[in-house]
């Protein structure tokens, strides 16, 4: 097993499963549990739920794209750099 093998293989494993885990918050099990009628802000809190939930998704796809394309990046030097 090489460096690069090992070296990134939580952010690969993280790349995996965050878009599993992000549906699984979405399902309709978990949902319902914010389907109560209640407000936080004046906005229903399902919708609060949702958009966290969105946001927390796009955040975390941007951070582990930033470092897979910096192992990319690092991986590619080694194999340019003599030695």
């Amino acid at each position: 097993m090489s460096e690069w093998d090992s070296h990134g293989q939580g952010t690969r494993d993280t790349a995996v499963v965050l878009p599993f885990a992000v549906a699984a918050l979405v399902m309709p099990p978990v949902v319902l549990v914010f389907a109560a009628p209640a407000l936080f802000a004046g906005i229903p809190l399902i919708v609060v739920y949702l958009y966290g939930v969105w946001a927390f998704a796009v955040l975390a796809a941007l951070l582990v794209a930033r470092r897979l394309e910096r192992l990319e990046r690092g991986r590619t030097k080694e194999k340019i750099e003599p030695g």
